[in-house]
């Protein structure tokens, strides 16, 4: 349970939390950029949101320690990649989160950094390390229509020679990492949005990828319909591109080149 104390017009907190999947922000997380997994726009999340792309998510648990008000908000935490006690992990690592949120005639503006830091040991024996940052930004306003803009850049370091293995990457040649952008426009506001997508991605790390074929772009097509009070109904379709499908066995005989989802979301 979050203990919160009101600080003139800030308000402190300290969040214990664990996930299965959400990753080290889950702790606390206002933009819409999949700075933490389960905040985005598109259900394609590794085809839409750099942050996901480079493996942010994932088992977390710890504690996060925030300030926040209506200017902005910081969120530092410390972690361990397990869940629910299921393995041990020490020490704790480092996640850092800052943001501003500033609104300027009419329109509401997110800035942010993100920075995953640390090592630990796991069941006393395996060292594992996170060594990865990401900065983004978001515009939300209205054009005649209500309109967001999500933007993002993240990198994941490669594996220095003689060190911990990085979570998030595990190439010992190259850095990961991914720039994205979405569009998201209210054409039935309140009702029916339309977004579009493009992520360009490098990851080394990958199964299949080569010092020559690494590089990993998507261009994403997407339509949300409200059903009623909080079921949604969602369409995405991602296009896939890059050398990293020029190879056989990740494109044709494998999953392909397109990915489409169809999801009935409905939250209680």
């Amino acid at each position: 349970m979050p203990i919160v104390y009101d600080v003139a017009d800030t308000k402190l907190s300290i969040i214990p939390f664990t996930t299965d999947g959400l990753g080290a922000s889950f702790g606390f997380e206002l933009l819409n950029t999949g700075a933490v997994r389960n905040i985005r726009v598109l259900e394609n999340r590794t085809q839409t949101s750099a942050q996901q792309y480079i493996g942010t998510s994932g088992a977390a648990q710890g504690f996060a320690f925030v300030a926040a008000n209506d200017m902005g908000f910081i969120n530092y935490s410390l972690w361990g990649p397990t869940h629910a006690s299921s393995t041990d992990f020490s020490p704790f690592m480092s996640y850092i989160r800052v943001a501003a949120t500033p609104q300027v005639e009419g329109w509401d503006i997110g800035v942010g950094g993100q920075l995953w830091s640390g090592a630990g040991k796991a069941n006393g024996t395996t060292y594992l390390k996170a060594d990865a940052w990401a900065i983004d930004a978001q515009l939300q306003g209205d054009v005649g229509m209500p309109l967001g803009v999500y933007v993002a850049y993240a990198n994941a370091d490669k594996k220095g020679a003689g060190d911990f293995t990085n979570q998030f990457n595990s190439s010992e040649t190259k850095d990961k990492k991914a720039w994205s952008i979405v569009a998201e426009l209210g054409i039935i506001p309140g009702k029916t949005t339309v977004s579009a997508g493009y992520l360009a991605g490098q990851d080394r790390s990958a199964t299949g990828a080569t010092d020559n074929n690494y590089k990993q772009n998507a261009t994403t097509l997407g339509v949300n319909y409200l059903l009623t009070q909080n079921v949604e109904i969602q369409l995405n379709h991602s296009f896939l591109s890059g050398n990293y499908y020029d190879l056989a066995a990740n494109n044709e005989q494998s999953d392909g080149d397109n990915l489409t989802t169809l999801m009935l979301f409905a939250g209680f």
